[in-house]
């Protein structure tokens, strides 16, 4: 992965300064930033107390130069709308998925040095809450379609819940996350970061289930302006029809389609076209 990670954790301080928030919040928050021990890190997190008032302020504090999941050498990357989770909640997946990404990728080698690896983050979920990736989760269509994938160029793959991140990356198009699926749109700091990286540029398939988050003009503007463009209708169910757009370039092909959950009606008939449409 070559990002320049220290310079996007300044990057992440200097976001923070231009925050309209509470500038005591404000504060400790920044001196979480500058520390640079997980462990430490944690520590001052679970720490701090913030007076009711000031927890509308939370969102503005998840890190738009986060980075993703999983192993950077694979040739398959999901692009989700956001991370499904209730900031308020779950304040240690606010940490751990969000906040402490770049530190995370910083140290991913220094296995003694945290719990929380990013080349494969079920493994922190399943080892503290015994956690199992269900079908209808984005976690579950990951691991399945990934399954798929693979299994057209290596024969005799099983992907298990604790290995598939090794065949896989993942990210965002929202940097906040949100229980419920929002309608946020790109921030002009989350796409310029994913624009200016070629390591985005770098995987072969890419599947960006987000529809209605982002634009095609959007996805033109991260991955080259001239792709060849086609869209496919790959069936429906009572509610929904499910389209693609498809953006094939020399060494990548791109796809948008709604988002992969549960909750959106996929078909097993519909997903199977997805998948063939990708290889």
């Amino acid at each position: 992965m070559n990002i320049n990670l220290q310079h996007y954790q300044e990057q992440y301080i200097q976001y923070v300064k231009k925050q309209e928030i509470d500038e005591e919040l404000k504060k400790q928050f920044i001196e979480i930033l500058i520390e640079k021990k997980t462990a430490k890190r944690a520590e001052m997190w679970n720490s701090m107390r913030i007076p009711l008032n000031l927890i509308k302020y939370l969102h503005n504090l998840a890190n738009p130069f986060y980075i993703g999941f999983g192993n950077p050498e694979s040739d398959i990357l999901f692009i989700g709308k956001e991370k499904a989770f209730n900031i308020i909640n779950n304040p240690e997946s606010f940490l751990n998925e969000s906040i402490n990404n770049l530190l995370h990728w910083e140290k991913s080698n220094e296995k003694d040095e945290f719990s929380f690896n990013p080349k494969n983050p079920y493994m922190f979920y399943k080892t503290k809450y015994k956690h199992k990736i269900k079908g209808g989760e984005t976690w579950g269509f990951y691991k399945n379609m990934t399954q798929k994938i693979v299994s057209k160029n290596e024969n005799n793959i099983e992907l298990k819940d604790d290995t598939f991140f090794n065949y896989c990356f993942t990210t965002e198009i929202n940097h906040i996350p949100s229980k419920k699926t929002s309608n946020e749109k790109l921030i002009n700091q989350r796409l310029d970061f994913l624009q200016k990286e070629d390591f985005f540029k770098s995987f072969k398939h890419v599947i960006i289930g987000a529809k209605g988050s982002v634009s095609k003009e959007e996805i033109k503007h991260i991955f080259g302006k001239s792709p060849i463009e086609i869209s496919i209708i790959l069936g429906n169910n009572k509610r929904t029809t499910f389209s693609i757009d498809v953006f094939e370039y020399e060494n990548q092909k791109i796809i948008l389609c709604n988002q992969l959950s549960g909750a959106t009606g996929w078909t097993n008939e519909v997903l199977e076209k997805l998948i063939e449409t990708i290889n």
